[in-house]
């Protein structure tokens, strides 16, 4: 998603219908990108968060964890809030391969560097956190509603890679 974006940038110049372009989404190769990563990339946070809840419920540890003191929201938030940080990081490191694998791409073809601006950079930053969050949290609501890893994740897996995709042609 965001190497695509970033391409678009840094091997063409900017001109006058490119400077509304939204990170270069609406070319053939910008769709290309944001349609592949939104896919996989959910995909995973999807499983981050199936494996942030359902394997409780396989150990038995709910119980134990629940009876020796901290309240059940105070679990549930912590947990939530453990799988944010690491969705966040993740986006933040696929971010930082993104800019390093467009400036290597831009420099192999003896292209100059033309990058967005800070903002969009930070934006496109932003809405991938955002977005990798919300699948973790499918992933993680999806492990409490099946009580386990192994279905939690069949389901979550169809509906992400194939009915999902199938939906949106």
């Amino acid at each position: 998603l965001l190497v695509s974006q970033l391409n678009n940038y840094t091997l063409s110049p900017i001109t006058e219908e490119r400077a509304s372009e939204a990170a270069g989404v609406n070319s053939a190769a910008g769709s290309f990108g944001l349609s592949f990563g939104l896919a996989f990339g959910g995909a995973i946070m999807l499983i981050l968060g199936v494996l942030v809840t359902g394997p409780e419920y396989r150990w038995g540890t709910w119980t134990a964890r629940l009876v020796q003191g901290p309240s059940r929201t105070q679990v549930v938030l912590a947990k939530f809030g453990t799988g944010a940080v690491a969705a966040a990081v993740i986006a933040t490191a696929a971010l930082a391969a993104s800019i390093a694998a467009s400036a290597v791409i831009a420099l192999t073809v003896q292209r100059p560097l033309i990058w967005p601006a800070t903002w969009a950079v930070l934006a496109s930053l932003g809405v991938a956190a955002f977005i990798s969050i919300a699948w973790m949290s499918v992933g993680a609501a999806l492990g409490v509603v099946f009580r386990g890893v192994g279905t939690a994740l069949g389901v979550g897996l169809l509906w992400a890679l194939g009915l999902e995709n199938a939906v949106s042609g």
